[in-house]
C-alpha cells in the first residue's frame, strides 16, 4: 500500500513515516486501542474500531452482511459505513440497500444525537 502512495509522494520515505500493522488484529498506537476485523468483499477488507478513554469510533469499507460488523460497531459512539455503488455493477460481493439495513440494524444500540 505504501508503495502505491509514494507516487503521491516520490520524495518522502513513508516507510519511514509510517508503521504497518497487519489487519486483522488488535494494536496500541499512541493512546488508541486499534482493533481490525476481517469483513466479506471481493478483496482483503477490514474494519477498524479505535479507542481512547471510553470512546469509541467505528469504521468499515465497502462489506456484506456479516456479524463481525455487528461487533465491530457494538457500543460504539460513532460509526461510519463506506458503501460505494456504481451505475451498473452488480457484482454479487457488493450487497443490496436491505442487506445494508439489516447488517445495521444488527448492531445498532444508540440513539442518534440530536
Amino acid at each position: 500500500m505504501l508503495d502505491r502512495l509514494g507516487g503521491l509522494e516520490p520524495d518522502v520515505d513513508l516507510h519511514a513515516v509510517f508503521d504497518l500493522h497487519p489487519l486483522p488484529g488488535s494494536y496500541r498506537v499512541g493512546p488508541f486501542d486499534l482493533t481490525g476485523l476481517s469483513l466479506p468483499h471481493f478483496v482483503p477488507d477490514a474494519g477498524v474500531r479505535i479507542e481512547v478513554d471510553g470512546i469509541v469510533l467505528s469504521y468499515s469499507g465497502d462489506t456484506g452482511p456479516t456479524p463481525a460488523l455487528a461487533e465491530l460497531g457494538r457500543d460504539a459512539d460513532l460509526i461510519m459505513v463506506e458503501a460505494t455503488d456504481r451505475a451498473g455493477e452488480t457484482k454479487p460481493s457488493h450487497p443490496k440497500p436491505v442487506d445494508l439495513h439489516r447488517g445495521w440494524s444488527v448492531g445498532s444500540s444508540r440513539v442518534p444525537a440530536g
